[in-house]
């Protein structure tokens, strides 16, 4: 299909498509990409696609999706829940768009196979919203474990968890519309870990099936090479303090709350365990010999330690511009400029990864949605 060089075009005209909070928050994130015009809104009615218009100052408005997909825009960004990620990928696929689509990317392997293929085919970019790969503290946090501040990396701790009152009808609950911790939060843990570790060699996960049928919570183990691990929590029905921990042989970092949009690292390092063994021999060795020497060694202890744990440690604060959404979508326009159909932050491998743990771990724990029964189409012409 041949599509528009954007090389040289001066903006990049976006087309959102649904209004909900994603897609406000979206909208206030391409307020702050100067190259970046927010040209037209799509929703299932004509009187919501209006007042997102009038409050994001949006000069089209469209009452359907179709509508919005044969606009004139040269990428569109999908917010709806994520069974409705396959048909409208495929739909703006279909009319020539490239696409930035919410996480998770679809329901499941095959509608998310389905899709690369067929953007493939048309010769269109198209990239998972993964939006916590670009924010700037965590390209600081590869960076320290890059310069090994912290040694190897030996295990990572990441939570993300809230609760929400108990509402069967809730997206959240809904088995219909992919409800469920594992897919809407559970993401972003899986996401720290597949960055940081790559691909796990082995998988284990537990998780508190709801009435509606869906997971409320789950707790997932994931061994990789050479014996490192990661313990990964989420939760729609569970307050968890959302942040992650990485211990390395020299120290641990601190990745504080939201772990998925940070502004906050703290590294503290760990003293060499021969120093320490060295120390307290003599110490004890003194101590021994001398009662009045033991008084004094046990009354300051407390305060010398905690005075080496203040030296021991840093925190480094790392700001952002925007809500952070607009990180994203620089990377996706400066992709687009080069003729790219996939990020390189955030390639089709990432994606089919998680995709695939996540389809694993709703096998074991039995959690299936409607679009499971879903067949790959043998082309995009039925979308």
């Amino acid at each position: 299909m041949s599509q528009t060089n954007l090389s040289t075009q001066p903006t990049i005209r976006w087309g959102i498509l649904s209004t909900g909070s994603i897609a406000t928050q979206f909208a206030i994130g391409l307020t702050f990409v100067p190259d970046a015009e927010l040209k037209a809104v799509g929703s299932r009615t004509q009187a919501s696609a209006d007042r997102f218009a009038k409050q994001h100052n949006v000069p089209e408005a469209y009452g359907s999706y179709a509508a919005l997909a044969a606009a004139d825009v040269d990428v569109i960004y999908i917010a709806t829940p994520h069974a409705l990620h396959y048909e409208n990928c495929m739909l703006c696929l279909n009319h020539g768009k490239h696409v930035l689509c919410e996480k998770p990317f679809t329901i499941n392997s095959a509608e998310m196979e389905a899709v690369f293929a067929f953007a493939k085919q048309q010769q269109l970019f198209i990239m998972e919203a993964m939006w916590m790969r670009f924010i700037p503290a965590i390209a600081t946090l590869e960076d320290l474990l890059a310069a090994n501040t912290i040694g190897e990396l030996r295990l990572l701790h990441a939570d993300f968890g809230f609760r929400i009152k108990y509402d069967p009808s809730s997206r959240l609950l809904d088995p219909t519309v992919g409800g469920g911790a594992l897919l809407d939060v559970g993401i972003y843990p899986l996401a720290v870990a597949q960055l940081l570790l790559g691909a796990p060699e082995e998988i284990h996960g537990v998780a508190s099936i709801g009435e509606t049928g869906v997971d409320e919570q789950c707790a997932l183990t994931l061994r990789y090479a050479n014996g490192r691990l990661a313990t990964l929590s989420a939760a729609v029905r569970t307050q968890t303090p959302t942040e992650a921990w990485l211990y390395g042989t020299k120290g641990n970092i601190r990745v504080h709350s939201p772990m998925f949009r940070p502004t906050k690292l703290t590294i503290t390092a760990s003293t060499d365990l021969d120093e320490q063994s060295e120390a307290a021999s003599a110490i004890k060795a003194r101590a021994k010999r001398n009662v009045l020497l033991r008084k004094l060694f046990s009354t300051l202890m407390p305060t010398l330690r905690a005075v080496r744990n203040r030296l021991r440690r840093k925190t480094i604060r790392v700001p952002f511009t925007g809500n952070g959404y607009n990180y994203e979508a620089s990377a996706v326009q400066d992709c687009l400029r080069q003729g790219l159909l996939e990020c390189p932050r955030m390639p089709h491998a990432a994606t089919r990864q998680s995709m695939q743990t996540m389809d694993l771990l709703r096998k074991n724990w039995n959690v299936t949605y409607p679009n499971d029964a879903f067949v790959a189409a043998k082309d995009g012409a039925d979308a």
